[in-house]
């Protein structure tokens, strides 16, 4: 393919993309004939001030405001990663942000990973990066972050663990039975204190029938120190959970 037409093809492209609109190399056909023709054809535009960069193999179309140009949403962004790197997923404070457990918004976002990265700054956002012992892809990262905040429950800010398992019992409750049972197999990837709350929760939400498979998986002589009152789990003693 001649470099005429990768322009011709990419500045297609680029001119029907709206405002905000994310990228990379990958949506461009001629990409894996003509890698480095795209990249210059990107370089250009990117000069040009048509098109704006987030990191290297990913631009933006810029939004223009009264107030001048403006990059897209954080959201945007984060979700853009996601689907450039595979097998990520929001997680920390943020996450905990969205999910209604704490009113703190971090100055960094936190993406868990299987393989640990060195942090990074994209489109002004900090980004760092957790390592996670299994396969994440597997597993909905909202069934992931509401395990993390079970397992972070004592740590975070502006929240106890009474609270975070409030709502994240609130949360788990509207859940269809197929997403429990996914919530139940991704656990197995969790401290057992974990299983034992998300056992309680399930137990109370749905039934013991589902719940089944984490009340085995636990030492039954185990007691789990987690400052929770029997309002918000009231079989917690089953569990082995005790205040402490």
């Amino acid at each position: 393919m001649k470099t005429r037409s990768i322009n011709n093809e990419v500045n297609a492209k680029i001119g029907k993309m709206p405002p905000g609109k994310i990228f990379d190399y990958s949506i461009f056909k001629s990409y894996q004939e003509k890698p480095q023709a795209v990249a210059k054809a990107l370089s250009r535009l990117e000069k040009e001030k048509i098109i704006q960069r987030l990191e290297r193999g990913v631009y933006y179309i810029p939004m223009q405001s009264k107030y001048g140009t403006l990059k897209p949403p954080e959201e945007k962004i984060i979700n853009a990663l996601k689907q450039k790197e595979k097998g990520i997923y929001e997680t920390g404070l943020s996450a905990y942000n969205r999910l209604g457990l704490t009113s703190q918004v971090p100055n960094s976002i936190t993406l868990a990973t299987k393989i640990q990265k060195p942090p990074k700054t994209v489109g002004g956002i900090k980004i760092q990066y957790t390592r996670k012992d299994f396969e994440i892809s597997r597993y909905d990262s909202y069934i992931l972050q509401m395990l993390d905040a079970l397992k972070d429950c004592k740590n975070i800010p502006d929240n106890t663990p009474d609270g975070v398992i409030r709502v994240i019992r609130s949360r788990i409750k509207e859940l269809s039975v197929q997403k429990v049972k996914q919530l139940i197999k991704a656990s197995f990837n969790y401290p057992p204190f974990v299983r034992a709350i998300l056992g309680a929760i399930i137990e109370l939400e749905f039934s013991g029938k589902e719940s089944a498979v984490l009340k085995k998986s636990l030492n039954p002589l185990t007691k789990y120190a987690i400052p929770v009152k029997s309002l918000t789990l009231p079989n917690k003693a089953k569990w082995g959970i005790k205040f402490g």
